[in-house]
């Protein structure tokens, strides 16, 4: 493809999704299903992993104050019972 969709993401995506759905409709869940999480378990472990770095940066970066470890104070909750 001379205009680069070989990288665009999209059709990487959409290329991706074609492919293991063939062999789902083909070979059935049983044969696709250690192939997607050989594939994409790695990826996602990344991410969770990732997260709890990244995203204490993020809100930083947006002016929010980190997450409270602490309770509530009574007089804070006016639907404190």
């Amino acid at each position: 493809m001379a205009n680069g969709g070989r990288e665009r993401t999209t059709t990487l995506c959409a290329t991706f999704e074609a492919v293991i759905g063939a062999l789902y409709v083909d070979v059935g869940l049983t044969a696709v299903q250690p192939l997607l999480e050989g594939l994409v378990e790695p990826a996602l472990q990344a991410i969770l992993r990732d997260s709890s770095t990244k995203m204490p940066a993020v809100n930083s970066k947006r002016g929010h104050k980190p997450p409270s470890t602490q309770p509530p104070l009574q007089s804070d909750c006016h639907h404190w019972p």
